[in-house]
């Protein structure tokens, strides 16, 4: 299913259903989605993706992380202060660019992102 969601997503939009409520309160249980295939994605976007369990997944890309030579994706849930699974880039469905009128993520998001990001990151580095 999500393979052919990824599929559908580079050629169109394609609109689902979120079910949980880690994204509230921007993204609120149930809500649809319209979500978009891009070339590039940025700290602060909110990405569609399939997790290393197989679940659909919407959460915030806070970051890169580079393992094992490969770059991944470092997602996070608004409504959680942890960081999920490392994701690589075949993953994503794409980019959420409606609910359904257009979405723009505000550069304030982009950047508490970004910092929340690094702060996870630090903590990581300071238990090792």
């Amino acid at each position: 299913m999500i393979e052919g969601l990824r599929s559908l997503a580079l050629e169109a939009p394609v609109t689902f259903r979120v079910s949980g409520q880690c994204m509230e309160p921007l993204i609120p249980a149930e809500a649809e989605v319209v979500v978009s295939a891009q070339r590039r994605y940025w700290p602060g976007d909110i990405l569609a993706f399939r997790s290393q369990v197989g679940e659909l997944r919407v959460h915030r890309l806070v970051g890169y992380q580079r393992l094992e030579g490969r770059l991944l994706l470092q997602m996070r849930a608004d409504a959680t202060g942890t960081l999920d699974q490392p994701v690589p880039r075949e993953q994503v469905i794409g980019k959420v660019i409606g609910n359904p009128s257009p979405f723009v993520v505000p550069m304030t998001s982009r950047i508490a992102a970004l910092a929340r990001f690094l702060r996870l990151r630090l903590v990581r580095v300071l238990r090792r």
